[in-house]
């Protein structure tokens, strides 16, 4: 496991798969109506100016955690990455790592009620299937969906109501 988290860590992503960028745009496209239309995302805006030094800064917090953090376990640790692997095999390690990733949102570290609410259970699932591929479609790098996953949270928490979830 160690050394697949430090491949991942030092791999050199490639340039994305065209499969795991229709994965990641249908994610999107799927995530963004779903989490509207439910009223857990709202309409996003820029953060207003008194909130913009906090939200420069929040694009760094997120970029490591959970971006960096959550995917060097979820996708680095969890999804061996190696060509000729059996269909099932792959759809297996796939699975508990999803699982896996979404039963760690509703953990007991995960104190606010956000964290258990089924409309961000269900983003948080399309997210990790977008970083899964991600991860598998850029030759296995941790880098592209640590931005990925640290660029939709940031988004979330200050362009689409996230912040105030989270406060309220």
């Amino acid at each position: 496991v160690l050394q697949r988290m430090w491949f991942a860590a030092t791999c050199t992503p490639t340039l994305p798969d065209a499969w795991a960028l229709l994965v990641i745009v249908g994610c999107a496209v799927v995530a963004l109506p779903l989490g509207m239309s439910s009223g857990f995302l709202r309409q996003p805006t820029w953060p207003p100016p008194e909130s913009r030094g906090e939200a420069i800064k929040g694009l760094f917090v997120t970029f490591l955690a959970p971006g960096v953090l959550e995917e060097i376990w979820f996708r680095a640790a969890l999804l061996p990455v190696r060509e000729g692997r059996e269909a099932l095999e792959v759809f297996v390690d796939i699975s508990v790592g999803l699982a896996a990733f979404i039963i760690y949102h509703v953990n007991v570290g995960h104190m606010k009620a956000v964290f258990r609410d089924g409309r961000f259970l269900m983003l948080a699932a399309l997210l990790g299937f977008a970083c899964t591929a991600a991860f598998v479609g850029c030759g296995g790098s941790l880098w592209p969906p640590a931005v990925l996953h640290g660029l939709v949270v940031w988004v979330w928490l200050f362009c689409m109501g996230g912040l105030q979830q989270f406060k309220g």
